[in-house]
């Protein structure tokens, strides 16, 4: 491939690239946009880009992934979705604050357990206990 092959005539509306450790990089060219996949050896679409009118979206699939970092990560987006399907951890060595307008806490099975080595402070304009809003 050449630095001006995106110049050139589209007759070949997907390519193969074949990358070390048996991985393959496809490049897809479509009327929506571009796609690029990296295909592990066994078939298994590790990394997806695509690139459209509306903006770049990647997506990662891996057995697993981590992210490593002296500083901060910074995530900022519209909407922030998590999904654990066997659990979801949060742990910090130092203080956690979470900030919102408004907070929701709900178990939709079993307890949910508030456990403090020290006081636990409520304070509210109202509390309310054992009330439906």
């Amino acid at each position: 491939m050449t630095e001006r092959e995106d110049s050139q005539p589209n007759d070949q509306p997907t390519r193969s690239l074949a990358l070390a450790a048996s991985h393959t990089l496809h490049m897809e060219r479509t009327e929506g946009g571009d796609t690029l996949r990296i295909q592990t050896a066994n078939g298994m679409i590790a990394v997806t880009l695509q690139i459209t009118e509306r903006g770049v979206h990647i997506e990662l699939a891996a057995a697993e992934l981590a992210v490593r970092t002296e500083g901060e990560v910074r995530v900022d987006a519209g909407r922030i979705r998590l999904h654990g399907r066997d659990g979801v951890d949060i742990t910090s060595d130092g203080p956690l604050a979470l900030t919102a307008d408004e907070q929701r806490l709900r178990a939709t099975r079993g307890d949910i357990a508030l456990e403090a080595n020290d006081d636990v402070t409520l304070d509210g304009e109202r509390v309310r206990l054992n009330c439906a809003k």
